[in-house]
């Protein structure tokens, strides 16, 4: 999954700088379209078995992805890094959640469905939300620009999922608020902005 999760990023980051594309990513971002005609066919009975599973099996991957790069664990192979190209060996090093945080962002925009799992409901949002916060300041600017990126990425996912679940809210922290302005529809508003403490959820 590490070379589908790095040619996502290429994608992405390819189409970023002609101009095509920016965080948070919708459905007009071709992995996301692709994704999502998979997961929501035009006749369910035509759903191919076990896509469904296998996706939210992906999606899990991803989370525990995020959750290592995050804590400074499991590194992507020297020789596979070796054969990437600079900016790719630079944000493995340097913000190595990244690429899964952005994977992730990328199957919750197709389903958010996948990140809802019935079992746990909560286990997205209890896992991202200890990192939702900017790293310290002294870094480059690059640096600070793909940690940006995966804040943004987390960001998508938790809100993703609250739109699925409108009675759940995300705590207060000041030094996000000016990221939390997704373009939202009407019919279906953002519940970022609206606060409540995860630990008082049952």
């Amino acid at each position: 999954m590490t070379h589908s999760v790095m040619y996502l990023r290429q994608v992405y980051t390819t189409l970023k700088a002609q101009g095509q594309v920016a965080l948070p990513l919708g459905p007009t971002f071709p992995p996301v379209d692709l994704l999502t005609r998979l997961l929501t066919p035009s006749n369910a009975a035509k759903e191919p078995k076990g896509v469904r599973q296998a996706a939210a099996a992906v999606a899990d991957a991803l989370l525990e992805g995020v959750l290592r790069a995050s804590e400074g664990g499991g590194g992507v192979d020297p020789q596979t890094l070796r054969r990437q190209p600079a900016a790719v060996r630079r944000v493995m090093r340097t913000s190595p959640a990244l690429p899964p945080a952005l994977a992730l962002h990328v199957l919750a925009a197709a389903d958010a469905n996948l990140c809802v799992p019935a079992a746990h409901p909560l286990r997205y949002l209890r896992t991202l939300q200890p990192y939702l916060q900017l790293s310290s300041s002294g870094r480059d600017a690059a640096v600070a620009a793909d940690d940006a990126q995966q804040l943004q990425c987390m960001l998508a996912v938790v809100d993703s999922v609250l739109s699925l679940l409108t009675d759940v809210r995300v705590p207060h922290t000041p030094q996000l608020d000016p990221l939390t302005g997704f373009e939202r529809s009407e019919t279906k508003p953002s519940v970022l902005g609206e606060r409540r403490e995860l630990t008082e959820l049952p």
